[in-house]
């Protein structure tokens, strides 16, 4: 279980606009614009449900578990639309994007939070909340629809899911949970109070609690803290366990049948050429006389099509060819007046001239069309202007292939940077081979006074709130034996539970605070070492993912060196005859 807001290891940090903006089934274009698509859906609806609903409720209104959940999913679409917007130049022009920004890890951690959430809740409700009956619109929605369209959002793109991520639905429960038991210990209460109702419609309801000591929900009540903790952190953490699991599976099953062919040789930074041609930096602009041919080629293309067009729709009129429906019949006619409109459009060969089309003196018998006695001699104004015109033309000229040679200096240094990090990195993988097959796999197991350390301090931190939470229980039986004082039980199990969490992650982060260096102590609290030991996992996580790579790319370069090894021998051989 973790916290990671990265798209490493699935992919490398520049990758981000990879992740974001492509999906294995359609074009970038239509991925960025179907993020568009269900971040205005979701929005939509969240405003929708709040016009409706929250504006008579006010504050309370954000109080519930579908509403907070609705505006995180929200949210989380419109950041990801965002980012793909940001990333879709990139993809585009092939081109390496920076390491990702924060916007990035936050869309991470909030889709990480909305998918199993928006499932989770929609089990909650139909199981525990549901009162019968039809129900309108927004409900289904929000308690159904919205998951499924979540889960297609995730199956058709590459954002990753994992067991690195699975954390921060686990740190909301803890903080819903905790909320719940506020909103009752202060005596926040709902509006209008809770009210018990029986099926005769001719009996009175009932009064349950007063209106500040009203639960959120009559399920998860507080006053019966028992059964509250045994939903919150029990019932709740098994099923957000499966769903986790749930959505683990399906994106593994979904990376496993995506090759990712579409990306090509963009797949990853370290894969692009040495040297980029000009056009992939440079957008040429169309000049005029570019245009006139362009133009030219259109008709002339007409003219090769208006042959078969005109025959397809003789015969669809006469009746020769097998009997087409209707739709076909018309749409043969109109293909057919289509190409008589552009063969029997005015061309620059003679009825329309280009000096009446285009804004400098082009003509067509400067590209070999027409009559070339059909161009007149320019005067010495004309001249002039042409003359400024062409000196304007080569300053911008100089100074675009200025900026065009800065940017290939640089694209070049980091792609030769991103050379030296790969053979650097399969160095290292090699020399790891090396090691494992001479001493054996012991030589990868952590050093034995960096395990007793790890192990300390995990139990120091972890150790004393689990021995806090067993001496405030133990003393809360002392004292009713003794004293015959109760504590309350509500204050008993939130003070007990809290422990347990903090003892949790207090061994969790004892242990990742812990300095995995066997020379050095590290500091008090750890935080440069956590850190550190954090960046550890998630390049050794991202390195396992790879093995195969490294595998093809150690081959790879194996066969270079002996090819290399073979020429300069042949050398050395015809230097010594």
């Amino acid at each position: 279980m973790g916290l990671s807001s990265s798209v490493c290891p699935e992919w490398n940090s520049q990758q981000w606009p990879q992740a974001f903006a492509t999906s294995p089934w359609t074009r970038p274009l239509l991925t960025v614009s179907f993020r568009a698509l269900w971040a205005a859906i979701f929005t939509a609806h969240v405003i929708w449900n709040w016009w409706v609903r929250g504006r008579d409720d006010g504050a309370y209104h954000f109080m519930f578990l579908t509403v907070q959940a609705s505006w995180i999913e929200a949210v989380d679409l419109v950041l990801q639309w965002v980012v793909a917007m940001l990333g879709f130049p990139y993809v585009q022009n092939h081109m390496v994007a920076p390491a990702e920004p924060w916007l990035v890890r936050i869309s991470m951690a909030l889709n990480c939070l909305s998918q199993p959430l928006s499932l989770t809740v929609a089990v909650l409700y139909w199981v525990l909340i549901y009162p019968g009956g039809e129900l309108p619109y927004i409900d289904v929605f929000l308690h159904g629809i919205n998951a499924g369209l979540l889960l297609i959002n995730l199956l058709l793109t590459r954002i990753p899911f994992s067991c690195a991520r699975v954390g921060w639905l686990f740190l909301y429960q803890i903080i819903y949970v905790g909320w719940t038991y506020v909103h009752y210990a202060l005596r926040i209460g709902m509006p209008g109070g809770c009210w018990r109702c029986p099926e005769d419609e001719t009996a009175q309801c009932e009064e349950l609690y007063p209106d500040d000591e009203c639960p959120i929900y009559a399920t998860f009540d507080w006053h019966d803290p028992v059964a509250a903790a045994r939903l919150g952190f029990g019932l709740a953490s098994v099923l957000i366990i499966l769903v986790q699991a749930l959505y683990v599976g399906l994106v593994s099953c979904r990376d496993a049948h995506d090759k990712k062919l579409d990306l090509g040789a963009s797949e990853t930074p370290r894969e692009l050429p040495e040297f980029i041609p000009l056009d992939h930096l440079v957008v040429p602009r169309m000049t005029p006389t570019d245009f006139a041919s362009f133009l030219l080629t259109i008709e002339d293309a007409a003219s090769l099509f208006v042959g078969p067009c005109l025959v397809a729709s003789a015969m669809s009129v006469r009746g020769n060819a097998r009997r087409p429906g209707r739709w076909l019949r018309r749409l043969l006619m109109a293909s057919g007046g289509l190409c008589l409109a552009l063969q029997a459009a005015p061309s620059f060969t003679g009825v329309a001239q280009l000096s009446r089309t285009l804004p400098t003196q082009r003509y067509a018998a400067s590209k070999g069309f027409g009559d070339s006695e059909a161009a007149p001699e320019k005067n010495a104004k004309e001249a002039g202007s042409g003359k400024k015109t062409s000196i304007m033309k080569n300053k911008k000229s100089s100074k675009t292939k200025a900026l065009t040679k800065q940017r290939l200096g640089d694209l070049r240094d980091k792609t030769l940077a991103l050379r030296q990090k790969r053979e650097e990195e399969l160095d290292e993988y090699e020399m790891g081979k090396a090691m494992i097959a001479k001493y054996g796999r012991e030589v990868a197991v952590m050093p034995p006074p960096v395990a007793e350390r790890v192990a300390k301090r995990g139990m120091v931190i972890g150790g004393s709130f689990y021995a806090t939470m067993l001496a405030v229980f133990g003393f809360g039986i002392v004292l009713f034996k003794t004293q015959e004082i109760i504590i309350p039980p509500t204050l008993m199990a939130f003070v007990t539970l809290a422990l347990l969490a903090l003892a949790i992650f207090g061994g969790a982060y004892g242990m990742m605070s812990a300095s995995w260096d066997p020379d050095k102590e590290g500091s008090a609290l750890g935080t440069e070492e956590f850190s550190e030991n954090m960046q550890i996992l998630g390049e050794g996580f991202r390195k396992a993912t790879l093995e195969e790579d490294y595998e093809k790319a150690l081959e790879a370069r194996n066969e270079r060196r002996k090819l290399l090894e073979a020429k300069e021998k042949k050398k050395t051989e015809l230097l010594n005859k």
